[in-house]
């Protein structure tokens, strides 16, 4: 952190957004389960193949872990996103830079959420709806999109923090 000055970076809009989609995503996902709780077989699925076939199986119990992680990823990020001045930079942070990158940091910390937490919103209702029999898989292509979306991400904030230098 080397002397990193500690400043108050306002929130931009698209943060504040992608917060509150966020939460919703969350609470919807919650509010899913709990509305299909009732319905969901005893045996749900806990993990995927390459392709998005279940290959392991477990009691209906287990979709609570699928709901705890993106909430504790949800806390995790946020706790971080308020923190700036503790990211690691490709470059050197200086008062006058600083205001600049924190914000660069937070934005993308912001997209990595919406995006881990809506990829966990998907499996979730898939994974209810396989355990239903209306569906047989998470997609051929989910897993795809999910590491294109996440690597891609921070990739461009990679690239906007050279270029905040």
């Amino acid at each position: 952190m080397r002397n990193r000055p500690t400043l108050p970076v306002q929130k931009t809009v698209i943060e504040r957004v992608l917060n509150i989609i966020s939460i919703i995503l969350l609470v919807g996902m919650i509010g899913y389960v709990a509305a299909m709780w009732g319905s969901i077989g005893n045996r749900v699925p806990i993990h995927f193949n390459a392709v998005g076939k279940p290959d392991a199986w477990s009691g209906k119990f287990s979709i609570t872990g699928i709901l705890i992680v993106p909430v504790a990823l949800y806390m995790f990020l946020t706790f971080l996103g308020n923190r700036p001045h503790t990211h690691n930079y490709l470059v050197e942070i200086t008062e006058e830079n600083a205001q600049r990158q924190y914000k660069n940091s937070r934005l993308m910390l912001s997209w990595l959420k919406i995006i881990l937490i809506a990829t966990f919103a998907y499996d979730t209702w898939r994974t209810v709806d396989i355990s239903l029999g209306r569906a047989n898989g998470l997609g051929t292509y989910s897993a795809v999109v999910f590491i294109g979306l996440l690597f891609g991400t921070i990739a461009i904030f990679i690239f906007r923090s050279i270029r905040l230098k």
